[in-house]
């Protein structure tokens, strides 16, 4: 029943927040690869931009949504909040970079394949700095300059504080 639930949550967070267009762009919650920081202000104040402290052509922007205090999209995700950080090169938006719980990762993955097809699919085995090591699962989807790789488990936070609760989806646009 458990399981039922957070599947049922999982999709409908996806479902909500990923916007389609007949080609299936890879945008999400309206926010599309590519655009400039103005039009992601001036349509969602929400996030906080700053300049990128260790490379000047970078800026990166934050926002929480939270469904109970911000109603939108996210609202049916009653009494959770998603992270989401952008980064803008030259004032492009270029990633989109969302942590997320591991233990979502098959019914979340399972509606990135009915949404794009089936994905590419990578294993490759981590370890971090305690010497753990799991097996990771990476899933990537590509459509012309733009991909969304899905880790199961975002190998950053694993290899350097030991936690494997942490996935990792990431829009990406190749420039």
């Amino acid at each position: 029943m458990k399981n039922s639930i957070i599947t049922l949550l999982v999709t409908t967070l996806l479902q909500s927040s990923l916007v389609y267009s007949d080609d299936k762009d890879f945008s999400l919650h309206g926010i599309k690869l590519g655009i400039n920081e103005e039009i992601l202000i001036e349509e969602y104040p929400e996030f906080n931009c700053e300049k990128d402290k260790s490379n000047s052509e970078l800026r990166r922007c934050t926002a929480k949504f939270d469904p109970t205090s911000q109603p939108g999209v996210f609202e049916r995700l009653r009494g959770s909040s998603i992270d989401i950080h952008i980064t803008f090169r030259k004032d492009k938006l270029v990633n989109i970079n969302i942590p997320f719980y591991s233990g979502l990762f098959v019914p979340a993955s399972q509606f990135f394949e009915n949404q794009y097809g089936q994905p590419k699919v990578l294993q490759n085995s981590i370890k971090n700095i305690h010497g753990k090591e799991e097996k990771n699962t990476i899933l990537q989807w590509t459509q012309g300059g733009e991909s969304i790789i899905y880790w199961k488990i975002d190998e950053d936070r694993f290899k350097n504080d030991n936690t494997d609760e942490y996935s990792r989806i990431l829009f990406l646009l190749k420039e």
